[in-house]
């Protein structure tokens, strides 16, 4: 019985504790600001703004994985997209809308003009093919940004 009376006791001294500790912990529990590597405040982001395309015009050819215009590396996405997606137009012309591999191989050896921008490592970013739209020319992430679809379980790679 005595025990009990020392816990009744304390029972006000606990709560009014809690009390005033409360607004601790919960200021405790708000989320740091973000910082960068080096410990500064990140910047909040700008919304993205429209590349600025330029035009590239002249003879398409192809090595390898590497489509070039007049030496200048282009700039489609990896191979595994444009080897396995449908072509958004009918790029070379011959009446039939086919992968997109397919459609510029119909180009080899012809004179195309080409809107896009040169990214840092010097490689031309299409956007458009003779007038015809390849990725939104407002911007935002290209089609094939994000892992391949066999490995997001759709399936298995392509040549296994």
């Amino acid at each position: 019985m005595r025990h009990v009376r020392r816990l009744l006791r304390a029972l006000p001294v606990v709560g009014l504790m809690s009390l005033l500790a409360w607004p601790a912990l919960a200021a405790a529990r708000q989320p740091a600001p973000p910082t960068t590597p080096r410990g500064q405040p990140a910047r909040p982001t700008q919304p993205a703004t429209p590349p600025v395309l330029e035009t590239l015009q002249g003879t398409l050819s192809r090595s390898a994985n590497e489509w070039r215009v007049n030496g200048t590396p282009l700039g489609f996405g990896p191979p595994w997209y444009w080897r396995n997606t449908t072509a958004g137009a009918d790029y070379d012309g011959d009446g039939r809308t086919e992968s997109i591999e397919a459609e510029l191989s119909g180009l080899i050896g012809t004179v195309v003009t080409l809107q896009g921008e040169r990214d840092r490592q010097g490689e031309f970013d299409v956007f458009t093919i003779n007038g015809k739209p390849y990725r939104d020319p407002q911007g935002g992430p290209p089609p094939w940004a994000g892992p391949p679809p066999w490995a997001r379980g759709r399936g298995a790679a392509p040549g296994r």
